[in-house]
């Protein structure tokens, strides 16, 4: 239980990346695998994830990416320094059958996996 509670009081939320270090499409694919089967609201899984690596893909999503809540004026990550990889995150649902919690509950899965752990040899 206290690798969980470390997990949980370390993790941080990232707003800054190296561009220059691409993540690999099937590392995204692991962490979409392993998230896909947490616990959905009625046990309903109406999540379905897409994961994007390729740069003419990346700069379509960019700019619907909301950054820093708290800092509505910054508009994220400068060019070098956005996230060379997305899941997308999306409901078989319609909206309003818990949809929003099921998408925190994977968000937040994905953010406790442990440094480094996606890139472990699989």
């Amino acid at each position: 239980m206290s690798d969980f509670a470390t997990l949980l009081t370390t993790a941080r939320t990232c707003r800054r990346f190296e561009e220059d270090k691409p993540v690999a499409s099937a590392t995204l694919r692991k962490i979409v695998d392993a998230v896909r089967i947490t616990s959905s609201c009625a046990n309903r899984q109406p999540l379905r994830y897409y994961t994007v690596t390729s740069p003419d893909v990346r700069a379509r999503v960019f700019p619907h990416i909301k950054w820093a809540g708290a800092l509505p004026e910054w508009p994220g990550p400068a060019e070098g320094e956005r996230p060379t990889g997305y899941i997308v995150i999306c409901s078989a649902q319609p909206d309003g059958l818990f949809v929003h919690y099921d998408t925190g509950i994977a968000a937040q899965s994905m953010q406790c996996m442990p440094p480094n752990w996606a890139w472990a040899a699989a």
